[in-house]
């Protein structure tokens, strides 16, 4: 589960060159972590309804991951179950909290990214749906845990020249993955870990592992798999921020009193 951005007034987005996370690098976007050995755990399209159960699977190896939400795709960002799992899992470690990082003791906890609003393919929707897409999750942060992200992850992994500079021009990375479970695709926990297999240890010597909060058998058995996969192979578990370089969030204030604007629009 970032912010909103300033695009020239083309009608559609799809003219220009599109790429896929699985075309590889592109300039302006993070496929890999900038030290070798680092590993980043990364969950798309909470939250949802194991997203605690998970943070605290996290905790409980004492590792980093990071959680790519949208704010409406499975459920309403706004939904009082939905603020008290993100609340949950960005609060561990809060009362010695660091503006960027949030810790407990010496160890680093998940946090929260941008995935968009309502999971559109950035590269096919009008200026002013990509500017809604990322605005009213931007909005959503800002209100809910105060804070303004700084990594995006744009749904499927697709995007193109107009995505990115519009993206980057509002002081945000993309990230996309270099390890995918393929959990989205119907690949049972089995065939997930077997993927994971043919692709660890990485070529380049950094992991970004894309998988799915939504999926009941990712959440129950495959995060736990992988934590102890990659602690065997030695890789560092980091946040996608610290596998960037960077910092998670743009900025970090107090999060905001709900009140009757807190509501999912239609965007169909």
């Amino acid at each position: 589960m970032l912010a909103a951005l300033v695009l020239v007034a083309f009608g559609s987005l799809g003219s220009a060159l599109t790429f896929n996370a699985r075309d590889g690098a592109s300039a302006g976007v993070v496929t890999k972590c900038v030290k070798p050995g680092q590993a980043a755990i990364t969950l798309d399209d909470g939250p949802y309804n194991w997203h605690s159960q998970i943070a605290d699977l996290l905790t409980s190896y004492k590792v980093k991951g990071t959680f790519f939400i949208n704010g409406n795709n499975w459920a309403c960002i706004y939904d009082k179950d939905r603020i008290a799992n993100i609340t949950y899992s960005y609060n561990l470690g809060h009362q010695i909290g660091l503006p960027s990082r949030l810790f407990l003791g010496s160890v680093t906890y998940p946090f929260e990214a941008h995935h968009t609003w309502s999971h559109q393919d950035l590269t096919t929707v009008s200026a002013e749906r990509l500017d809604s897409e990322l605005t009213l999750l931007t909005t959503a942060f800002e209100r809910i845990l105060g804070v303004n992200p700084a990594y995006c992850r744009p749904p499927y992994g697709n995007y193109n020249d107009t995505v990115v500079n519009a993206i980057n021009a509002k002081g945000m990375t993309v990230m996309t993955w270099n390890a995918d479970s393929m959990d989205s695709d119907g690949y049972t926990e089995p065939q997930s870990e077997a993927q994971y297999k043919q692709l660890l240890p990485s070529s380049d010597g950094s992991v970004i592992a894309l998988n799915h909060e939504t999926n009941p058998t990712t959440a129950s058995t495959l995060i736990e798999w992988l934590i102890k996969e990659l602690l065997n192979l030695g890789y560092e578990l980091v946040t996608a921020a610290e596998c960037a370089g960077g910092d998670a969030y743009q900025s970090v204030g107090q999060p905001q009193t709900p009140t009757a604007q807190w509501y999912c629009p239609s965007t169909n």
